[in-house]
């Protein structure tokens, strides 16, 4: 509570959550959907899209590894992302990082039980892997582009842009579903440069929205993450816990992430008031439920 007071503004109402950051704190305390322990699994995540949508193509995985010994062995070749399957930013581009910290790296990811910090319980539970992905070259004068597509059961509501993803060169910018630039609050990424103000999203932007809204049915609400390098469409990872949902907020905007998202999420239909439960669960699950209705 008083981390989230820190960072967010405010003191949250977690009992009763109506704001977007009171419903993610809300979810890392209660909401422990199973599909969660596969979304916080890049490795998982991948064999769930394959599933999904057979014809939606991810990068390559090379060579994975449960022992960190064994990750260490493999060479460290050109055009290769090494990857932790069991946490953010455990990305080693072999391109471009500095190789003599390569193995401190490593040490470091498999050594952190990723998610304590700010309860993001699904993390937690992923079985360690390190794995090589194949890196996703790009000719377009932009960079890779990485889109983003917030969605809540079946339907998307707000998409965003990020540019030169990893690299201190990162810009971004949130769009409406018909690819027009709105302005928005934070969710990690005011922090970034902002989009030119003539940039086009590519088609490949439409095509995200397709994907994500049929791999978001029966998810109350998730973050699907593709790439597109102005060639080929790429799935990316499903995030769950977006910005660890500690990111101030701005109420009174109505264009604000905060206010399209939390319009659109309805935790009537998370997995917590959607399961059965016993003890205190089963009654705060029906008080709940009340009070939303």
């Amino acid at each position: 509570m008083m981390r989230f007071r820190k960072k967010v503004g405010y003191y949250p109402n977690i009992a009763v959550p109506v704001l977007y950051n009171e419903k993610m704190l809300w979810r890392k305390v209660f909401d422990h959907n199973p599909l969660f322990e596969i979304f916080c699994d890049k490795l998982a995540t991948k064999d769930y899209i394959q599933k999904i949508c057979p014809d939606l193509q991810s990068p390559k995985t090379i060579w994975r590894e449960t022992d960190l010994d064994s990750a260490l062995k493999h060479p460290l070749q050109r055009n290769l992302v090494v990857k932790a399957n069991h946490g953010c930013n455990f990305n080693f581009f072999t391109n471009a990082s500095n190789v003599s910290e390569y193995k401190q790296k490593l040490h470091r990811w498999y050594n952190t039980t990723y998610g304590l910090k700010n309860l993001e319980w699904a993390y937690t539970k992923v079985k360690k892997i390190i794995f090589a992905e194949e890196l996703i070259l790009c000719d377009l004068p932009t960079g890779l582009i990485e889109i983003n597509v917030r969605c809540v059961d079946g339907q998307a509501l707000l998409c965003s842009i990020i540019l030169d993803n990893k690299t201190k060169e990162m810009k971004a910018g949130y769009f409406d579903l018909n690819g027009k630039p709105i302005l928005s609050g934070e969710d990690g990424l005011s922090k970034l440069g902002q989009l030119d103000a003539d940039f086009v999203v590519p088609e490949a932007f439409f095509e995200a929205i397709r994907y994500a809204e049929i791999l978001s049915k029966g998810v109350d609400y998730a973050r699907y993450d593709f790439m597109y390098n102005g060639k080929d469409f790429f799935a990316g990872e499903i995030t769950v816990y977006p910005s660890a949902g500690l990111t101030r907020v701005k109420k009174d905007d109505k264009l604000s992430f905060d206010v399209i998202v939390n319009n659109g999420w309805d935790i009537k239909k998370s997995w917590f008031l959607n399961t059965p439960h016993s003890g205190w669960r089963a009654y705060y699950s029906r008080a709940l439920m009340g009070a939303l209705a």
